[in-house]
């Protein structure tokens, strides 16, 4: 029979089963999902409404499921939207990168560490600046050339991130890339037309119906 402190363990995300602890001490256990077919997805996602219609002390609770790619994207995109159009005078964020966006609670994205960030006027288009700063990967190549910041700069940091989430490799690992970066060996993968090969296998796999003929 279970314990009591087993038997309030509480399902997180949706093959393995991790237990972990949150920060108001709450025990949980995270459920990872193996998406090998497209009947997998469909018993997880009724295994995850059934949890959240139904309460009982000897069934484990559910607190919510790990958001898509899309969704982090979309919250951070939206976040950078703000800055250079909302915002007045504008802001450019100018070190925009994957691990400046973070998940709150409700799992949104939430843009932040500013400390590289400047106010540019709406009659400018660029920024100015001595020297060059930013994370290498994301920084956006005219950047090299005139050390001039734009918004499409944050942009282009931003397309960085995009491809992170598409393929999940590093910017700028070296052992995956040489010489060249996330970006360039995508132009590559472009130009031999092997566009496909630039998205993650699991992530093809997921949004394709979860079959290699797809």
């Amino acid at each position: 029979m279970a314990s009591q402190q087993q038997a309030s363990l509480v399902v997180v995300v949706l093959v393995k089963c991790f237990k972990a602890t949150l920060k108001d001490e709450t025990c949980v256990a995270i459920k990872k999902l193996i998406r090998l077919s497209c009947q997998g997805d469909r018993e997880f996602m009724a295994e995850m409404e059934t949890l959240e219609k139904i309460k009982h002390k000897n069934l484990v609770p559910f607190i919510g499921i790990l958001q898509k790619r899309k969704k982090i994207a979309r919250g951070a995109a939206i976040g950078l939207c703000f800055l250079h159009h909302n915002c007045i005078p504008q802001i450019i964020h100018k070190d925009m990168k994957s691990s400046n966006v973070l998940l709150d609670n409700e799992m949104e994205s939430r843009v932040l560490n500013f400390g590289m960030a400047r106010l540019i006027s709406a009659l400018d288009t660029h920024l100015s600046v001595s020297t060059l700063a930013g994370t290498p990967g994301y920084v956006p190549p005219e950047y090299y050339q005139s050390f001039k910041c734009t918004a499409k700069g944050d942009v282009y940091s931003f397309g960085v991130v995009m491809l992170e989430l598409l393929n999940g490799k590093k910017p700028d690992d070296k052992e995956d890339f040489g010489d060249t970066n996330l970006v360039g060996w995508v132009k590559i993968k472009v130009h031999e037309g092997k566009q496909m090969d630039v998205i993650n296998t699991d992530l093809l796999l997921e949004t394709q119906g979860g079959t290699n003929e797809a």
